[in-house]
């Protein structure tokens, strides 16, 4: 394995850092010490884990001190491409991504790395190898996503984990517009959200599916749009019919395609429109 640095003190590049064991530098700018290391540090990887609207300056500030010829740079963000490390491509850099597909809104242990997944994309097949193998000491399992396929892919990080959260409030939201305080909405809704994770890692799609769309429950799925239309719940309402007619999808693949799938799907679009 490559000697390896991780450039950055956010909650990434931190857990990262203490994951592998590996020496960690600040990322706000590029003091001496940090140009030594990267001079004297030979055929190594840095990691990069900066925020994504700084990279393209790093970049160009980093091949400007010119390290070592052999040293690679990767980058830890899950929506940029390759190119955003132009600059060092351009100094000779072998280049690449390294995206965990896990939350870290705060440092975590190296546990949080086990059994997950991480994009990786680079500019040569040595630096692609390397990448997997890094991600396999975490016991993580790697996976090529190019830059074609990186605003999807992050698309669908962000649906499953920042958007999750968002979700979370939007229901305390309806739970608070009926008298409960925000810290009780949240302690009740978190231990049923880890359920139907639970739920989703033991079961899988679409079994892991529960509520009124799939024991196609009319009456139910009809009082519940009322009650958020009543309660002035606009957000709410709109974030329940989506979801809801994605569950409809997944009542079909179950099987079910009778008159009540339809209706429910009827209603749903009726109240989106």
């Amino acid at each position: 394995m490559r000697p390896l640095l991780v450039l950055g003190r956010g909650a990434l590049g931190a857990s990262l850092a203490a994951a592998l064991g590996i020496s960690q530098a600040a990322g706000r700018a590029v003091p001496e010490e940090i140009a030594a290391r990267l001079e004297s540090g030979g055929a190594g990887i840095t990691f990069l884990a900066l925020p994504d609207q700084v990279l393209g300056q790093r970049a160009a500030a980093l091949s400007a001190i010119r390290p070592h010829p052999d040293r690679a740079f990767v980058h830890l963000s899950g929506g940029q491409g390759l190119s955003v490390l132009a600059p060092l491509a351009a100094a000779g850099h072998r280049i690449g991504s390294f995206h965990p597909l896990q939350a870290f809104a705060q440092a975590r242990p190296p546990e949080a790395f086990l059994g997950i997944t991480v994009a990786v994309d680079a500019g040569d097949s040595e630096l692609l190898s390397d990448l997997g193998a890094v991600a396999a000491s975490l016991g993580a399992s790697a996976r090529r996503v190019t830059d074609e396929q990186r605003p999807l892919y992050h698309a669908a990080a962000v649906l499953a984990s920042g958007d999750l959260v968002a979700l979370a409030a939007a229901a305390g939201r309806v739970l608070e517009g009926i008298g409960w305080p925000p810290e009780a909405a949240m302690g009740a809704l978190l231990p049923l959200m880890r359920g139907a994770l639970l739920g989703l890692e033991e079961v899988g799609l679409p079994g892991a599916l529960t509520g009124p769309i799939r024991r196609q429950d009319v009456t139910t799925l009809r009082g519940h749009l009322s009650a958020l239309a009543e309660a002035g719940q606009d957000r709410a309402l709109r974030i329940y019919c989506e979801l809801g007619l994605e569950a409809t999808g997944l009542v079909r693949r179950m099987g079910a395609d009778g008159d009540s799938v339809h209706e429910m799907e009827a209603i749903l679009l009726e109240v989106q429109a």
